[in-house]
């Protein structure tokens, strides 16, 4: 399987996916598209909320400042950061995505974020250091070439932006024994990767300070009568040197030089 097969079949994943939520949007209102944004389940909100938060600590992105979200899909993530007054720009391979997210903007009365389709690994249609902070949520992970994207990010960076990108932990229990019996479909072109492996990435491709953060022991599939324990278990857990290490999500932060 080359590089653009790959690159083709999550293109048309994608495009379905997006179809499904063009059909939604034709009949949804603001606050039903704000509640989709955040998480409709309980579980679901507290784990976008996680990792925003995350993203906001370690980046230190200032309001107003110009954000770009990698992998935007249908512009969830990229709505909830031009919420809190970043001036937002999503990318994405999947062309159906980017128009789907244009007309959710539109219902949310978010016209100035600009949603453009395109390929992490080059980013060929945004010029260079344009940015001050990048963000990517669950994207980066299904990139073939994740030294060309880490490349890419780094040249639309302005020097001392910052990007927070997050990716699943090839040690947690969750991506490597627990998903699939819960019914989560298997995806064929997924990439684990410790923090370790993040870091060094990171630093050959030219960033600077960098700084890896492990979260959430809590699925967004968790129920919500159990949701508060898996809560308090994130909180214990997280911090301690080796079970942290088991938590599913790395968030990593570099700086370019």
């Amino acid at each position: 399987m080359t590089d653009q097969d790959v690159k083709a079949y999550m293109r048309e994943r994608y495009d379905a996916f997006a179809d499904r939520v063009a059909n939604e949007v034709r009949s949804a209102d603001r606050a039903r598209l704000w509640a989709t944004a955040e998480g409709v389940r309980p579980a679901l909100a507290y784990y976008r909320r996680r990792k925003v938060e995350t993203a906001l600590r370690l980046g230190g992105f200032r309001t107003g400042a110009a954000v770009l979200d990698v992998g935007c899909a249908t512009g969830d993530y990229t709505f909830l950061f031009a919420r809190k007054g970043f001036r937002m720009t999503g990318v994405d391979l999947s062309p159906r995505s980017i128009e789907t997210a244009r007309a959710k903007a539109a219902v949310l009365g978010l016209p100035d974020i600009d949603f453009i389709h395109s390929d992490a690994e080059t980013l060929a249609e945004l010029p260079t250091a344009a940015f001050d902070g990048v963000v990517s949520f669950s994207a980066l992970r299904y990139v073939p070439r994740l030294d060309a994207a880490l490349g890419s990010i780094k040249r639309v960076l302005r020097p001392g932006g910052v990007a927070t990108l997050d990716f699943p932990n090839r040690h947690s229990p969750w991506f490597t024994l627990l998903k699939w019996p819960f019914a989560v479909e298997r995806h064929p072109y997924d990439n684990l990767y410790t923090a370790d492996e993040i870091a060094e990435r990171l630093d050959a491709a030219g960033f600077r300070e960098i700084r890896t953060v492990r979260i959430l022991f809590t699925s967004y599939l968790t129920p919500a009568p159990i949701l508060p324990f898996f809560k308090i278990a994130d909180r214990l857990g997280e911090p301690l040197p080796f079970l942290g290490r088991f938590a599913a999500i790395i968030v990593a932060r570099g700086i370019a030089a």
